[in-house]
């Protein structure tokens, strides 16, 4: 595992140029990404199997920060290509604004044409955690303006360039609180509930194009930002993140006694994905160790 710094430090709190360093806290190597590199080199992304850019914990603070992503997301699209052979693409977009929608998926289509597969998976981690009824009202328009308006907005632009012989594909990826009310998830809730009723929507819309629509909804997984949450939680109740996770899914009836891994959900995309996945359709598939079954 590596980190990449971006302007101002791994933890925001540094203001001159960053360089290359091992962080005193888990002992980690630190490439900078605002020094003499922007753009992470190969040599840095040896062995590196996923690139995760994560906004939430260090803020969005610096306007640099957009472009380092875009930098990284270019830098992961090279090493795809050199260790596979197939050609990547990057594009970034804000996913609230049509017209930035729209000029990434017009490089898309210029570059590629067809574009088969779609996996619908913007959104956000819950900004915070009082209340949300209490929300400002522009608090719950954001949250419900990245993901279910987003995931209209590339649907929308990506369909005249989707294939009509059975090959399209459309992946929704939601979550369970859509389906049941989990602690402060209240936008999230809404979200995932109004991407699942798309699907839905969608699969019978799209039907004679032959674009099959499907949602993934996944339970409690292990996200950078969900061990977090473990760590934390697990400490103010003096626990570690084991008991505190096998405490959590005695009470959440998770049946496996797990949480599950960003692999197990990918797995799940990739199948949708494939031919294989050809006859289903609609579906809204569960990736949460039994926690749906109820057994509470």
């Amino acid at each position: 595992m590596k980190l990449f710094s971006p302007e101002h430090g791994i933890r925001g709190a540094v203001d001159a140029k960053v360089g290359d360093s091992r962080d005193e806290k888990t002992s980690l190597p630190i490439f900078s990404l605002y020094g003499e590199t922007r753009k992470p080199t190969p040599e840095q992304l040896k062995d590196v199997d996923a690139l995760v850019y994560d906004i939430q914990d260090v803020g969005c603070r610096f306007y640099t920060y957009p472009s380092t992503m875009g930098l990284a997301i270019e830098a992961a699209a090279d090493d795809i290509q050199r260790a596979t052979g197939v050609r990547a693409l990057a594009l970034t977009a804000d996913v609230r604004d049509g017209a930035s929608v729209g000029a990434a998926t017009g490089i898309a289509v210029r570059e590629f044409g067809t574009l088969h597969i779609l996996v619908n998976n913007a959104g956000s981690a819950i900004r915070r955690f009082d209340r949300q009824i209490e929300w400002p009202e522009a608090d719950w328009a954001d949250d419900l303006n990245t993901k279910t308006l987003g995931m209209l907005r590339v649907t929308k632009a990506l369909l005249p360039a989707m294939p009509r012989d059975g090959s399209g594909r459309i992946i929704n990826i939601s979550g369970i609180a859509g389906s049941s009310a989990l602690g402060p998830a209240l936008t999230h809730g809404l979200n995932n509930s109004a991407m699942n009723q798309a699907t839905s929507y969608l699969a019978k819309d799209l039907a004679d194009a032959r674009i099959t629509v499907n949602a993934v909804i996944p339970g409690l997984i292990a996200t950078e930002w969900r061990e977090s949450w473990a760590d934390a939680s697990g400490a103010a109740q003096g626990q570690s993140r084991s008991e505190f996770l096998t405490e959590t899914c005695r009470s959440w009836g998770i049946v496996s006694g797990r949480w599950g891994t960003m692999e197990e959900v990918a797995d799940m995309v990739v199948f949708l994905a494939s031919d294989r996945a050809a006859y289903v359709n609609g579906a809204r598939i569960p990736v949460d160790g039994g926690y749906t079954i109820n057994a509470r």
